[in-house]
C-alpha cells in the first residue's frame, strides 16, 4: 500500500454529499466554515471567491480548488457584491441540485469528513487554498471525472449515491496530484514529497516496513543520496527530519490500533516508536529500554520489547509512582553495604 492510500485509510475519510450549484444574474453566496476538506470546480461561466484576509480571486470554467479546514468563504458573480447565506438556500432545495437566479455559472462541490482524530496528519500538510487552473495540463484529467460526477448527480439512477462518493474520492486524489504537479513537490508537505523521486522512494520504504530499525544513512544509501543531502532535502520537503517522521507515523498507527482494539498492531507500532533512536526526541521513560513498577512485592520489570498490548503498557505507565532516581554515590554505598555489611558511621 502506498503512503497516501495508507494515510487515507487510517483517517477513515468519508465523502460528504456532493452538490451542483447553478447561478445567474447578480449573485453572491456566503458559505460557513466547515472542519473538513472541501472541493469546488467551475463547470461553466466564471465567478469570484473571497476568503478571509485575502484579495478576491477569479475562477474560470474548468478551474478546481480545494479548501483545507474550510474557512468561511464567498462565491459571487461580482467580488464586491453583498452575500447572502448559502446554507438556507441549500436547505430549501432539498436535493443535490441548487438553482439560484439562472445557470450562467455552474459549479460542482463536495467535501470530505474524517472519523478519527488523525485528520491533522493530512490537513497540516496542505495549504489552506489550493487552486488548479484549467489552463494547466495537469488539470485535464480532472475534467473527465467532473463530467461523470455531474452526470451522476443529475440522473438519479440506481447506485447514484455510491457512485458520487467514489468519484469524489477519485477527484480528491486527482486534484492533489494536479496541485503538486503545478506548484512543485515542496508545496504540500509530505504529500508533495511523494512526488519527489528520491524522497518519495524513502517514504515508501518507511511505510512499507514500519517495524524496521531504519537509520538515516541506510535510507540515504537506498535512494542514492549522501546522508547529509538526504536529511536536508527530506526536512525541506516534509518539514521534519526522517526519523521524527517515522516515529510520528508509528505513533499514529499505535493510536489507531488502540482505537480499533488491535493489540498486535498496537504493540508493534508502540515498541517501534519507543525504541531509542540517535536523532529522535524520546520520552525519558521510553529511552531506558524498559519500565519497572515498584507498586508492590513480586512486581516484575515490564520490557517494551515484549509482545505487550498497548493498553497494558499504558496501564503500567499510569500505575508507576514518580520516584526520584538515586544518585550514583547513594547507589554505590547501598551496594557496598549489601555485600560487606553496614558502612562505618
Amino acid at each position: 500500500m502506498d503512503p497516501l492510500t495508507e494515510v487515507f485509510s487510517l483517517l477513515d475519510m468519508q465523502s460528504a454529499a456532493s452538490a451542483r450549484l447553478e447561478a445567474g444574474g447578480a449573485w453572491a453566496l456566503r458559505f460557513p466554515a466547515k472542519p473538513y476538506l472541501k472541493f469546488n470546480a467551475v463547470l461553466r461561466g466564471q465567478c469570484w471567491i473571497r476568503l478571509p484576509g485575502e484579495r478576491p480571486y477569479r475562477l474560470d470554467a474548468g478551474d478546481t480548488f480545494l479548501l483545507t479546514n474550510s474557512p468561511p468563504f464567498v462565491l459571487a458573480s461580482d467580488p464586491c457584491a453583498e452575500a447572502e447565506d448559502a446554507s438556507s438556500l441549500f436547505a430549501r432545495a432539498q436535493s443535490n441540485i441548487v438553482r439560484h437566479g439562472g445557470d450562467d455559472t455552474v459549479l460542482l462541490g463536495g467535501g470530505f469528513v474524517f472519523q478519527t482524530g488523525n485528520a491533522q496528519l493530512l490537513l497540516d500538510a496542505l495549504p489552506p487554498f489550493m487552486h488548479i487552473p484549467a489552463r494547466q495540463p495537469a488539470a485535464a484529467i480532472l475534467r473527465g471525472t467532473l463530467e461523470i460526477l455531474d452526470e451522476e448527480l443529475g440522473n438519479g439512477r440506481m447506485g447514484a449515491s455510491l457512485m458520487t462518493r467514489r468519484l469524489a474520492d477519485i477527484l480528491l486524489v486527482q486534484a492533489l496530484r494536479a496541485y503538486v504537479a503545478v506548484h512543485g513537490a515542496d508545496s504540500a508537505g509530505w504529500i508533495g514529497a511523494l512526488n519527489d523521486r528520491r524522497i518519495g522512494a524513502a517514504l515508501n520504504l518507511m511505510h512499507g516496513d514500519v517495524g524496521h530499525d531504519w537509520k538515516v544513512n541506510e535510507l540515504a544509501s537506498a535512494v542514492g543520496m549522501s546522508r547529509s543531502g538526504f536529511a536536508l532535502r527530506f526536512k525541506e520537503l516534509v518539514g521534519i527530519p526522517p526519523l521524527d517522521y517515522l516515529m510520528r507515523w508509528r505513533m499514529q498507527l499505535a493510536r489507531d490500533a488502540l482505537r480499533r482494539d488491535d493489540g498486535s498492531v498496537a504493540s508493534l507500532a508502540s515498541s517501534s516508536a519507543t525504541r531509542p533512536k540517535a536523532h529522535s526526541a524520546m520520552p525519558s521513560s521510553a529511552s531506558s529500554g524498559g519500565l519497572r513498577s515498584d507498586t508492590g512485592p513480586g512486581t516484575r520489570p515490564c520490557r517494551l520489547y515484549q509482545p505487550l498490548r498497548l493498553r497494558d503498557q499504558v496501564r503500567v505507565r499510569t500505575a508507576m509512582p514518580r520516584r526520584r532516581r538515586p544518585s550514583a554515590l547513594r547507589t554505590a554505598t547501598a551496594h557496598s553495604a549489601g555485600r560487606h555489611g553496614p558502612a562505618p558511621g
